[in-house]
């Protein structure tokens, strides 16, 4: 198997760029455990790999440049979004969105 990587490409990719902003994003997630960040900085990855050239298309960004933006911005919001998501999942009382369980 021959696994020749350009770094030229890796640097370029959504899915690094998202990781980058996903590493910026860190600093403003407290209370979390390493475990907790980092999983959402692999979700902010991939969050950003997948929906920023979307992003980027939406808003008509031609350039490279914008387009890395758009995906900095992506994996920084992403790594937000899913540590709010993995918050309320942990505090959610699931009993009480169920219609049939006993309540008082």
């Amino acid at each position: 198997m021959n696994f020749d990587v350009d770094p030229a490409t890796v640097t370029k990719s959504p899915f690094f760029i998202g990781l980058l902003g996903g590493i910026v994003a860190l600093r403003g997630v407290p209370g979390a455990g390493w475990k907790s960040r980092a999983f959402n900085l692999f979700c902010a990855m991939l969050i950003s790999g997948y929906t920023s050239p979307a992003v980027a298309a939406f808003f008509g960004a031609e350039t490279e440049a914008n387009r890395n933006v758009a995906a900095f911005v992506v994996g920084l919001f992403g790594l937000n979004i899913t540590a709010a998501i993995v918050v309320w999942i942990g505090e959610a009382k699931l009993s009480d969105l169920l219609p049939f369980t006993k309540k008082g």
